[in-house]
C-alpha cells in the first residue's frame, strides 16, 4: 500500500504501555479515520487494563492463599501442642476428637473466607469500563483541520 493510502506506519518498539507508542500518523487523517484510530486507543487502553487488572488479582489471590495456609497451620500447631501438653490421659482422649473437628471447622471458615473475597475480586475484575468522553474540539484542532 503507498503511504497516501495508510494513516499510520507501525514502528518498532518495546514499549507497549500506550498504542501511541507504536503506531504514528503518517498524514492527516480524515473524521471517519480519526474515529476508527481512537476507537484502536480506547479498545487498547481497555485490554491493557484488563490484562494488568487480572495478572494483579492473579497475583493478590496467591498472596491470600499463602496467608490462609500459614495461618492454619499456626492455628492447627498450636492446638494440637495444647492437647498434647495435657497431663490426663482421658483429658487428652477426650480432647483430640474436639481439636481436630476444631481444626477442620477453622479450616473450612478459611476455605469460606478466601471464596467470597475471591468472589468480590471477580466482580470487581468484571467490571466494565467506563465510555470514552468526547470532547469538543479546540481551537487548534480547528486550525489543523482535526475538527
Amino acid at each position: 500500500m503507498t503511504a497516501e493510502l495508510e494513516p499510520y506506519r507501525f514502528q518498532a518498539t518495546s514499549e507497549v504501555a500506550s498504542l501511541g507508542s507504536f503506531i504514528v500518523p503518517s498524514r492527516n487523517l480524515t473524521p471517519a479515520e480519526r474515529a476508527v484510530y481512537d476507537k484502536a486507543k480506547w479498545d487498547f487502553a481497555r485490554l491493557t487494563a484488563d490484562a494488568r487488572t487480572r495478572v494483579y488479582a492473579m497475583g493478590l489471590a496467591g498472596e491470600v492463599i499463602e496467608f490462609m495456609v500459614q495461618a492454619a497451620s499456626t492455628t492447627t500447631t498450636r492446638v494440637l501442642g495444647i492437647v498434647d501438653g495435657l497431663e490426663d490421659p482421658r483429658a487428652r482422649d477426650l480432647m483430640e476428637p474436639f481439636a481436630v473437628r476444631s481444626i477442620m471447622t477453622h479450616q473450612q471458615i478459611l476455605a469460606g473466607l478466601n471464596m467470597s473475597g475471591a468472589q468480590r475480586q471477580q466482580a470487581i475484575v468484571q467490571e466494565l469500563y467506563p465510555e470514552p468522553v468526547e470532547r469538543e474540539p479546540n481551537f487548534w484542532d480547528r486550525l489543523l483541520g482535526r475538527a
